[in-house]
């Protein structure tokens, strides 16, 4: 980083296949810092969704909140396959504007487990133009392998209705895997229980290889955030979602309920 000029440089040694990929992530980056200066503003390690076409009002956005392996990625995947629209996965910013909240997808490269698409019934792609594509993914051995996809890929591999950088913030969805089939449930949480799980799930810092950029976007206090939260949960419902992951259209469904 170039200080004094205000610029990053992209190593020259860098594989000319991932230059493009590089410059784009520290855009992101850079914009992620400056909206995350914003009071009011959250960063949560969330997917969403948007409601499809003809079930309920257009564009209504329900985040799918949790750790790493929770079941974000599954579950926008499945409700992808019942025609929503896809916003984002792992990256999604809060803002409240005159007509509630609204959930921003930030884009970027979506890695999904082979056996998430053998769950689904969905063939595994061959390419991709992600430059860390692998040529025929397969399983091996039993075990998953993460396969690398933009967005857009992702939605037409599973023929849904669009990409959408934005939506309206209708419902916040915490999934989690329960080993019987069968068991799958959504339940309402109450508004502060919903608090308490946004707190829980927020994450550490807005990006992650950038630390040396940090110093210079100062944060608001985490105060702001917690009175941020609170408001959410008052006026977006949340719900608990747990299901299997051998039946992940049920779960779809129940997130059409939501949107219904």
């Amino acid at each position: 980083m170039d200080h004094d000029r205000r610029r990053l440089v992209l190593d020259p040694s860098s594989a000319p296949e991932f230059a493009a990929h590089l410059a784009a992530r520290y855009v992101r980056i850079l914009l992620r810092l400056q909206r995350a200066m914003r009071p009011g503003e959250l960063f949560l390690h969330a997917a969403m969704v948007a409601s499809p076409p003809g079930v309920g009002d257009a564009g209504r956005g329900i985040a799918v909140i949790g750790p790493k392996r929770a079941g974000k990625t599954s579950t926008v995947m499945a409700a992808m396959l019942a025609g929503a629209a896809f916003v984002g996965n792992d990256d999604l910013s809060v803002s409240r504007s005159g007509a509630g909240w609204t959930g921003h997808g930030w884009p970027r490269s979506v890695s999904v487990r082979s056996d998430t698409f053998t769950a689904l019934g969905v063939q595994l792609p061959s390419w991709s133009a992600h430059p860390a594509r692998t040529a025929g993914p397969q399983e091996q051995a039993g075990e998953a392998h993460p396969v690398m996809l933009l967005p857009s890929e992702l939605a037409s591999l599973l023929g849904s209705s669009a990409v959408r950088p934005s939506a309206a913030l209708t419902g916040l969805v915490f999934p989690r895997f329960t080993p019987e089939a069968g068991d799958t449930a959504l339940r309402e949480l109450t508004p502060a229980r919903t608090a308490e799980r946004l707190r829980q799930e927020r994450p550490v810092q807005v990006v992650k290889q950038a630390d040396f950029l940090l110093p210079h976007f100062p944060r608001p206090p985490l105060a702001d955030a917690e009175e941020a939260w609170r408001a959410i949960a008052a006026d977006v419902p949340g719900f608990e979602l747990v299901q299997s992951f051998a039946d992940l259209p049920t779960g779809a469904r129940h997130l059409r309920s939501i949107w219904s």
